[in-house]
Order: structure tokens, then C-alpha cells, then sequence
């Protein structure tokens, strides 16, 4: 897709480089990201970099919500907003028993 010369496309992108350091997912998500604005593109990028939300005013941040107090309820709204910096992983692998500890007891 990138090597089509289109204008004005749809783009959705999800969690690209996700096998990358988060430094080269950066360098290289801003490269994505520049390639397609040139072009006047729309879309989604899903990513846990907040860094790209901050790129370009052209770039709305969405933020997907979880219930106050219940990290691990999450509630399928998700609003325009800056980018917070943090996930609810924690509270998954708590709620799944899947900390190295939990995983590790678990093995015969």
C-alpha cells in the first residue's frame, strides 16, 4: 500500500513493530505516519507508543476506558483525549494469574 501513489485513502494500522525496541517502533511509526499524512490519508493507528499521539495536530488521540476503581473492567468506550501514559496490563495478569510466579507454579 505504501508504494501506491493514492491520495485520500483509508488506512487502518495495527500495532505495527510490535517485535521492534520500543525506540525503533517509535523512529519507524513516524516514518508510517509521515508517509501516509503526505498523502492526505484517514485512519486508525493503534499503538501503545503515546509518543505518535503527540506527532502532528492533524492526529486526534483516542483513548479506550476502563471503570473507575476496576482496572480490569474495561468498558468499551473510548473517547478523544491526550494520550496518559499507561496501560492495565497489571491488572489482567493479576486477574488471569499470569505473573512468571502464577505460570511457574502452574508447570508439572
Amino acid at each position: 500500500m505504501m508504494h501506491q501513489d493514492k491520495k485520500r485513502q483509508f488506512v487502518i494500522l495495527n500495532e505495527l513493530f510490535t517485535t521492534a525496541t520500543t525506540y525503533d517502533a517509535l523512529i519507524m511509526g513516524k516514518k508510517v505516519m509521515g508517509h501516509f499524512l503526505k498523502r492526505e490519508c484517514y485512519g486508525i493507528y493503534v499503538t501503545h507508543i503515546q509518543e505518535l499521539a503527540e506527532e502532528t495536530d492533524s492526529v486526534t488521540s483516542l483513548v479506550a476506558q476502563v471503570e473507575d476503581g476496576e482496572d480490569f473492567k474495561r468498558t468499551y468506550r473510548i473517547l478523544p483525549m491526550k494520550a496518559q501514559g499507561y496501560g492495565y496490563s497489571d491488572s489482567l495478569v493479576k486477574q488471569f494469574e499470569l505473573s512468571y510466579e502464577d505460570i511457574i507454579r502452574r508447570l508439572p
